[in-house]
Parts: structure tokens; C-alpha cells; sequence
């Protein structure tokens, strides 16, 4: 216990730097899958996706769809018609992003949390009062729970990309900067330069994992020196009590 306390502010900034780097990490959390997309309209309550769909910088779906068309996929098991997986790819673009946006948000929540238990004095505070012992507590409690959403979340994004690997790389090719030049090679020359796979979703996983385990760890710790700072903590009170007596 008196390793833990001689360190505890090293304890508690490690903690700070782990949500603090969640939230730059996911600042690139969507940038090797950024161009699985369809550039879409939305049509009352409908989302439509079509060839000739544009976005400002000119950019449409043609060459995707003329890609799958010619057939160049059928050998793969493909169908001829991207109509057939256009609104896959939609809703993982858009699932992409919902996970990627809670990651910012949770772990901004994340971060407040921390400075909580900075202004409880956790990380300096030798004897721990209830406030220590409550904070310490219920606020790494919170992180957890909401890393634990962000892992399910990231599971179940990392869970359609892997069910749908093959076609979201074709896609990411097909619809990147350098689309015209990939949509006149052949399918075995582009499955050669796929680029997207699932590293980002498991470091991402490993991350998680590393941020509520270190969440628990803290709650250990506020119970543990709660407990091992009583005896001093009555003998103050009890001097504080007489005091003012």
C-alpha cells in the first residue's frame, strides 16, 4: 500500500493520459476505412444511391457501379448490380461514424470524470474520506461503463467489416482518389491492393480493454486506502470533534 500512495499521483495522471489518448486515437478512428462509402440523397425518408449521385468536389458512384456491371466480379461471386450491396456499404459508412462520433463524446464524458477526481484530490490526498472513497469509486465506474459501450459498439462495427471484407476493400478502391485508374484492372490486381482490414478495430478492442481494466484497478484502489487510512481518519475526526467541543 505505501508503493501505491507514494505513487498515486503517477496512478491517477496514467489514467488521465489513457482517456486523453482515446480521444485522439479516435480522431482517426475512420480514416483507413474513409473511402467504403456511397455518396448518397436522401428522398423524403428514402436514401437513394445512384451512379450519377455527386458530391461538391464531382466525386459520384460511376465508377463503382460500371465496375460491377461489366462483371469483373462474377467470378468472385458478385453480383452484376451494385444496387445489391449499395445500401451495405451505407449502413456501415453510417454505423462507422455513430461509432466513431460516441468515441469523442464518451470519452470527453470520460474526461470529465477524471478531473472529478482530481478536484476530489484522489491523486494527492494521503488519508481518503468518504468523498475520496465515493468519487474514487463511482467515477472510474462511469468510464468503465462507457468504454464498455464503446467496445460493444466497436465489435459490432469490426463484426460487419470482417462479414463484408472483400466487397468494402473493392469498394474503398473503387471509390477512392484513385478510382479511374482501379476500376480499369482487373479483380485480381485490385484484391492485390487492399488496403482496409481490421488492425484499426483491435487496437481500438485492446484499448478498451486497457482502460476499464485500469478503471476497476482504481475503485480497488480508492476501497483499499479507504480502508488502510482509517485508523488515522478516526483519530482526525475524533481531534476535529474535540475541537470544537
Amino acid at each position: 500500500m505505501n508503493f501505491l500512495t507514494k505513487h498515486s499521483k503517477a496512478i491517477y495522471y496514467i489514467y488521465g493520459i489513457l482517456i486523453a489518448v482515446m480521444i485522439f486515437a479516435g480522431l482517426f478512428y475512420a480514416s483507413q476505412y474513409c473511402d467504403v462509402r456511397v455518396l448518397y440523397s436522401l428522398s423524403g425518408d428514402s436514401v437513394e444511391i445512384l451512379p450519377g449521385t455527386a458530391d461538391n468536389l464531382n466525386r459520384s458512384n460511376r465508377y463503382v457501379f460500371e465496375y460491377f456491371a461489366a462483371g469483373n466480379l462474377s467470378s468472385l461471386g458478385f453480383s452484376s448490380n451494385f444496387d445489391d450491396y449499395s445500401h451495405i456499404v451505407y449502413d456501415f459508412q453510417i454505423l462507422l461514424s455513430h461509432v466513431n462520433d460516441l468515441i469523442i463524446i464518451l470519452g470527453l464524458v470520460s474526461l470529465i470524470c477524471f478531473a472529478g477526481l482530481l478536484v476530489l484530490s484522489n491523486h494527492s490526498r494521503r488519508i481518503y474520506y468518504k468523498s475520496n472513497l465515493v468519487g474514487g469509486a463511482i467515477l472510474p465506474l462511469i468510464v468503465a461503463i462507457l468504454t464498455i459501450i464503446l467496445l460493444v459498439n466497436n465489435l459490432s462495427v469490426m463484426g460487419v467489416f470482417n462479414e463484408n471484407y472483400d466487397l468494402f476493400n473493392f469498394v474503398s478502391l473503387l471509390q477512392g482518389d484513385n478510382q479511374i485508374y482501379n476500376s480499369q484492372m482487373a479483380s485480381s490486381e485490385l484484391i492485390n491492393n487492399f488496403t482496409c482490414n481490421s488492425t484499426t478495430f483491435a487496437l481500438f478492442m485492446i484499448l478498451f480493454i486497457i482502460v476499464i481494466a485500469y478503471s476497476i484497478f482504481l475503485i480497488a484502489y480508492a476501497c483499499i486506502k479507504y480502508k488502510a487510512t482509517a485508523e488515522e481518519r478516526a483519530e482526525i475526526l475524533k481531534k476535529a470533534v474535540g475541537n470544537n467541543d
